[in-house]
């Protein structure tokens, strides 16, 4: 099922790069890859919960996250090491994949049945955790960024926001199971508004 609806939405997606040219040509192929990692992710994670009682509810809390930010890293990494890209473009591609991760997670959900999709789920996934997952996965090109320059010295620096994007990806899942989620869904967005009216203030000083 997971291998189907892959190639349902991918298969489009990367016959429309040959199309794209540039900066939108990586962006789409970064989203092909984030959707990609969850692929696989998907799959990997029945086993997961399988050895964790079959209980979804632990597995999302104390395991996924940090398999899915490690995983989601790594294509972040091999982009910054070969090609050396500026801190916005890297932290943009790093925004990509979070995004297709995201994407091709909700359609798994979707098509599991697992959940009782409605209007109000579709607003949850699609306007915070989404938020939630490119949040993580900037925070990580960030230190990527810096990663790529000074390998020795700033590997704690890494490590450090890894550790930073699995955690608040976990307290994420973990409100998100409370009574306290609809506070949580704004958190994502607020933070997402905060550091792009930042951005711009920035800009307009430089």
């Amino acid at each position: 099922m997971e291998l189907t609806l892959f190639i349902v939405v991918c298969v489009p997606l990367s016959l429309l790069l040959l199309l794209e040219k540039g900066s939108s040509r990586q962006l789409l192929l970064f989203l092909v890859v984030g959707m990609f990692v969850a692929l696989f992710l998907v799959n990997v994670s029945h086993y997961f919960i399988e050895l964790s009682g079959g209980d979804f509810k632990q597995y999302s809390i104390y395991v996924a996250p940090i398999g899915e930010e490690a995983f989601k890293a790594l294509p972040v990494f091999a982009y910054a090491l070969i090609f050396k890209p500026s801190k916005e473009r890297l932290i943009a591609m790093g925004a990509a994949v979070g995004f297709g991760f995201a994407i091709y997670e909700n359609i798994s959900y979707v098509a599991m049945g697992n959940f009782d999709v409605g209007l109000f789920w579709a607003i949850a996934r699609g306007a915070s955790t989404a938020l939630m997952h490119a949040l993580c996965t900037c925070a990580v090109s960030f230190g990527a960024f810096y990663f790529q320059r000074n390998k020795i010295f700033l590997l704690c620096l890494v490590c450090g926001l890894l550790c930073l994007s699995a955690t608040f990806h976990s307290l994420y899942n973990l409100m998100m199971y409370s009574h306290y989620y609809i506070g949580m869904l704004f958190v994502p967005p607020l933070i997402f508004a905060a550091l792009f009216i930042a951005r711009k203030r920035t800009a307009r000083l430089a």
